[in-house]
Parts: C-alpha cells; structure tokens; sequence
C-alpha cells in the first residue's frame, strides 16, 4: 500500500515538522512519496537527503545571525527572509544540503509553488534542485507581503501555501492511498480570514491572480482539513499534530520557544513513528 508523507509550512513554525520528520529519521521510515509547502519544503528535501538536525539549524541556530532575516533585509533587497544568505550561502556552502543523497533517494519528493500570474500551483521535485541552484526552493517559500517573488526558469512564483497549504489531495493524485500530514498547528485550528487586506493588495498589484488566491486562501484551507478528518476517519490519513500549542509564529525568533517546539516534534513524532511502525505491513511498502 503505497503511503505518502504530506508535511505542511507556516514560517518558523516548520520547526516543529523539523522535528517529527527527524524522528521520523531516527526510526528509519521510508515513505514512497513526499510533498511540502513552504517550510515544509525544505523539511521534507533534508528528510529525503536523510540529514537529521539540519532543518533544526536552519529555523533555531541560523535564523540568530542578523542576515537571515530582518526589516533591513526588506530594506535592502525588498525580502524580509534573506533567500540569497538562505539558499544560497547556507543550503550551498555553509550548512549544505547533501545534493548526492537526495539524488540517490529512492522515492518521489515534490514541494509546491505558486505560479504569480496564474495563481496556480507547481510541483516541483527534488531533480529541480541543483548544487549551484536551490530557487525553486526559494520560490515555496516566498510569502507574499513579506518577499518578492522568485524566478525559476521563465516563471515568477510565490510561496505554495497561497494555493495548496496542505498538499494531501496531491499525494493521493500521485496514487498513495494513505497519508502520514505533518501539521503545523494543533488540532482544532481553523484559519481565519487574512488581515491587512490592503497591504497584501498593494504588494501584489502586479498579480491579481494571487490576490484572489490569498482572499481565499482560509476557505481552502478550511476545506483541506475537513478532508483529512475524513480521510483519518476512513484509516487512510495519519494526523500528526502539534499535541500542544507553543506560540511560535511566522518570524519567531525565540531560540527557547524554537527549541520547545522541536522537542515536542520529536515527542510527537516518535509516537507518530511507534503508530506508523505497528502498521508498516499495511502502511508502508
């Protein structure tokens, strides 16, 4: 039974997915294919290159050094999260992602974007990354209002989360017929509609398309989790869950609550990966 590994973003808050899928790691489970948003991009790639710790570096010990991210950066380069400091000289030199690994990785791992004219989605896989070029990574990760939008090849794109937050219908498109959805916030959660209207308006007049997508973006992803209940209420969807809140948000730049939130992902997590483990036969190939 083919089960797919479906890892939501949210910013800083991604530290928390850093920390299951590192549990994740610790039991050696494998997942036949994989998708993330956003933060959850880059968590699933370090999974797949099978590099535990790396994603928790990158949210709790690099994001103290001033170039990561800031109002200067806004202010100098129009992007409050430093992508060429990011995915350039930390993915590429100084904390790099092990680009022979994730070629050798055995299974499909894809992260979406948002394509800024059409305000569609792309999913783009792991061959896309290269060791000189990380962009399409950028490109899941640039959130409206606080980044530009990134260039990957002839396109122009914003972070996925504008248009598949939580890419669960992707997985089972791609033939998995049960979900392991590394969520973000605690159950319950139900997002609400987006502030500062014109703000988001102003900053993406370029791209109407996108505006209509960010209007809308609370109803989809409303819809995205009543999906999953049923799903899990089906026993094809394995919900894991911050079993806590910690107010870490989007820029989160509290070393004490990044590393309280890691430590429960790994808590989580290992009782994810104890659950998964005891069903492997059915669950995993």
């Amino acid at each position: 039974m083919k089960t797919g590994l479906v890892v939501e973003g949210g910013g800083m808050r991604g530290i928390y997915g850093a920390g299951v899928l590192d549990a994740f790691l610790d039991a050696g489970l494998t997942f036949e294919y994989s998708v993330g948003t956003s933060a959850g991009a880059a968590n699933i790639i370090s999974f797949a290159a099978g590099q535990r710790g790396r994603n928790y570096r990158f949210y709790a010990e690099h994001t103290q050094n001033p170039d990561y991210m800031g109002l200067k950066n806004i202010l100098r380069k129009g992007n409050y999260f430093n992508f060429d400091y990011i995915y350039g000289q930390l993915s590429l030199q100084d904390d790099p992602l092990d680009f022979d690994a994730l070629a050798k990785y055995p299974y499909e791992a894809e992260f979406v974007a948002a394509e800024a004219y059409t305000g569609s989605p792309r999913y783009f896989t792991k061959d896309d990354l290269l060791p000189t070029d990380c962009s399409p990574l950028m490109a899941s990760c640039a959130v409206p209002g606080y980044c530009k939008p990134v260039r990957v090849g002839g396109g122009l794109y914003f972070d996925g989360g504008v248009v598949d937050s939580i890419p669960a219908a992707r997985a089972i498109a791609k033939g998995c017929e049960r979900v392991v959805v590394v969520l973000s916030q605690t159950r319950g959660y139900i997002k609400e509609e987006q502030n500062h209207k014109a703000i988001y308006r102003f900053s993406l007049r370029n791209f109407p398309r996108m505006v209509t997508a960010v209007a809308g973006r609370h109803e989809n992803y409303n819809r995205t989790i009543t999906f999953l209940e049923t799903l899990e209420a089906q026993g094809r969807a394995i919900i894991v869950a911050p079993s806590r809140a910690v107010p870490v948000s989007l820029i989160c730049q509290d070393k004490a609550l990044l590393d309280e939130f890691y430590s429960l992902g790994l808590e989580d997590g290992r009782r994810a990966a104890a659950q998964i483990a005891g069903e492997r036969e059915p669950v995993l190939a």
